[in-house]
């Protein structure tokens, strides 16, 4: 994958996981609030896909997202902190 396709899709993924949390504690305060529900469920199927995309493409983003290839192949990309995504 391109690296700025991959680098524009992690920072959206930033920004959704960022906004998912930021109704989540909406939600905490305000619980019947349906409006927001379907917020965050449209934010929550929007971040799965993002995700989705990361993994398929480039690298997993969480252990349990590994190919399957038969090896263990989680520590093969990037980590978070030498920003090569």
């Amino acid at each position: 994958m391109d690296c700025n396709k991959l680098r524009c899709l992690m920072d959206q993924l930033y920004c959704v996981s960022f906004s998912c949390d930021d109704v989540n504690l909406f939600l905490d305060t305000h619980p019947d609030c349906t409006e927001a529900m379907q917020c965050l469920e449209s934010l929550k199927a929007l971040e799965q896909s993002l995700e989705r995309q990361i993994n398929e493409s480039s690298f997993p983003l969480r252990a349990t997202k590994t190919q399957g290839c038969g090896c263990w192949d989680w520590i093969s990309g990037p980590w978070p902190w030498e920003g090569e995504y």
